[in-house]
This record gives structure tokens, sequence and C-alpha cells, in this order.
């Protein structure tokens, strides 16, 4: 390992550490060095974690391997687990040089949890910021106004749920809010209504709406993905749930 890891070495290296385990169970820094592996390796990380465990119970003052825990915990983005073990490490440090060693890290892991927790409030931000514009965008303009009668609602009784991805096409409008369409590019045509656009969730992905959303105009040829109930009837349109736009 100190020589480096290669695609040759990798497994010798394995084998080698897991059959000193095995051996001897008692023998601590063959479960840390095992879990060192797996950490270079970014493999098996869980149990990588419990070998660190065990290497930390047989030898509790052993300050290396919780710094080793330290810095798994750290790869599999546990923050405060890894200042939790730090805290430990701190109380067993033999000499001042090991304590500012961990105090150096425990700053350093620290200053990267506050960067992750400003991300993760700048990202909830924007998603707020997004479905506040998805939904002002995603209102349909008003009802048609031709004289053609309301057809029934929708029939409750449906078949299963389905989602598919294609162009949608032939996007056709009436009164009052009744949309008929087709979902292009699978293995045949999906025939999709609603009896009512208003009710249709609208989203759009990895991109941001211009303006407020016009069915009738703004679906036609424009690649998504639609999430619909069959209808009871196999021959018959499937019933739109909602319609997620894609670039």
């Amino acid at each position: 390992m100190q020589a480096g890891l290669s695609a040759a070495s990798a497994p010798q290296i394995e084998a080698s550490l897991q059959a000193a385990t095995r051996l001897n169970p008692e023998f601590a820094p063959a479960f840390d060095q095992l879990a060192v592996f797996y950490a270079r390796q970014n493999t098996n990380l869980d149990q990588a974690y419990l070998l660190s465990l065990t290497a930390a119970q047989l030898e509790p003052f052993n300050v290396g391997f919780r710094m080793n825990a330290a810095n798994l915990l750290m790869q599999m983005k546990r923050p405060t687990d890894a200042l939790a073990v730090l805290q430990v490490a701190a109380r067993t440090a033999k000499d001042p040089a090991q304590l500012t060693m961990i105090l150096r890290e425990q700053d350093l892991i620290q200053q990267v949890q506050a960067g992750l927790q400003r991300q993760e409030q700048q990202e909830r931000e924007a998603i707020a910021r997004s479905q506040g514009a998805i939904q002002s965008w995603a209102q349909p303009d008003g009802p048609l106004t031709d004289s053609k009668p309301a057809e029934p609602p929708e029939n409750p009784r449906h078949g299963p749920q389905r989602t598919a991805i294609g162009t949608l096409a032939d996007v056709e409008c009436s009164w009052p809010a009744i949309m008929h369409l087709k979902l292009v590019g699978g293995p045949k045509p999906l025939s999709l209504r609603t009896r009512n656009y208003y009710k249709v969730a609208y989203s759009a992905l990895n991109f941001q709406p211009s303006s407020n959303l016009k069915p009738c105009e703004d679906l036609k040829t424009t690649k998504a993905k639609v999430v619909y109930f069959e209808d009871e009837d196999a021959s018959a349109a499937g019933q739109i749930i909602a319609i997620e736009l894609r670039k």
C-alpha cells in the first residue's frame, strides 16, 4: 500500500489484509489498514467504517486509528460524526503535538461543515424560488370560448398510473379546458387527454420558463415526461396527471 495501489496489486493487498484480520482478530492495525485500503479505493465504505471502529475498540488510545476513522466519515459525507470521533481522540491524545493535529483537523472539518450548510441553504432557497416561478408560469391562460359543449367529467375509475417520455404532438384544445395530445418517440404514439388542463401539474426540468404557459400553443413539439392514468378501456386515451417539460 505504501508503494501505491494499482489494479494488479489491489486484490493481493485486500486478500492479505483480510487474512490478517482472520488469523489474529486482536491485531488492530490489520483492521485499520483494511479500512484505509477501502477508503483509498472508495469502495465498501460502510464496511470500512466498521473495520475502523473495530481497530479503535482494540486500541482505544491509538489516535491514528481515530484520525483515519474521521477521514473516512468525511469521505462518507458525515462531518458531524467525524467531529464526534475527533472529540474522543482529543481526550486520548498523549502529547501536545497530537492534540494540535486533532484540533487542526477539527477546525478544517468545521469549515467544511459550515460550507456544506451554506450550500444546502442556497439550494433550498433556489428550489423555493424555482417552484414559485414554475407555479406562476404554469397557470394556463383563460379557457377557450368556442361553442362546443363540455364533455362529462373524468370517470373516477381508471387503470394504473404510468409514466412516459417523448415529444408532445397533435395538441388540440376545445371548450372549456379540454385537451387531447399524443406523445411520440416510443414504440407507438400514445394518445392522452385531460378534460380540465387547469388541473394538470405542469413543471419544467433544467430550465427556467420565461412566461405564463399557454398549453394549447406551448406544448406543441415539446419534449416532456407525462404521468397519466391508463383508461379502463385499453383503446381509449389516457388521463393526464402531470407534464414535465424538458429541454
